[in-house]
């Protein structure tokens, strides 16, 4: 059992740490936040990037949402994957951002972004996303019915149902399922 001195020492603020001053400490907060970004974006190995993008997540600072944006893009399918749960984690802040993305050149883009707002379950996104329904890339098209599927009300399901009949197995499959499901 730890002392009351240890005990005291544990439940220490890590700015008590710090010899300077609250400015200090913000300022060597922005610093290792750009760092992590940079890492976030410029890394040479993925898993850096990856675990760069998680931890600037964690401070759920709206100013790296940018950040999260451009990792969208990454070449590697897992920092891709980390950035797309990091924009679900934003929230609000992000909705617009991922809904101006469903129309993005890029297919990838476009899937990732139907990937997070299905896990934000934002109710705006819900007709941007039946507008996607008829994308040109199949796996933008099941991206979307699986997002879609998590609003589960009746609108989405009926916008849901032509799918059935999509020329892709797998957008048939996930449609199926999410119609059955309800």
């Amino acid at each position: 059992m730890p002392s009351n001195e240890e005990t005291e020492i544990q439940m220490q603020n890590p700015r008590d740490k710090l010899n300077g001053s609250e400015n200090e400490f913000e300022e060597n907060n922005a610093r290792a936040i750009r760092l992590l970004a940079n890492r976030a974006l410029h890394d040479e190995d993925p898993l850096t990037r990856k675990h760069a993008i998680y931890l600037l997540c964690m401070a759920r600072n709206p100013e790296d949402i940018e950040t999260f944006v451009q990792a969208l893009r990454d070449p590697v399918k897992e920092v891709r994957s980390q950035a797309t749960r990091a924009m679900a984690s934003m929230g609000e802040p992000a909705g617009e951002t991922l809904i101006f993305l469903l129309n993005d050149p890029d297919w990838k883009v476009r899937y990732r972004a139907a990937e997070a707002l299905g896990l934000m379950k934002l109710l705006k996104a819900k007709d941007p996303l039946i507008e996607r329904l008829s994308d040109s890339r199949d796996h933008v098209r099941y991206m979307v019915v699986k997002a879609l599927g998590e609003f589960g009300d009746a609108d989405v399901l009926d916008s849901i149902r032509p799918c059935l009949r999509d020329e892709n197995p797998y957008v048939r499959k996930i449609a199926m399922k999410i119609i059955d499901e309800r």
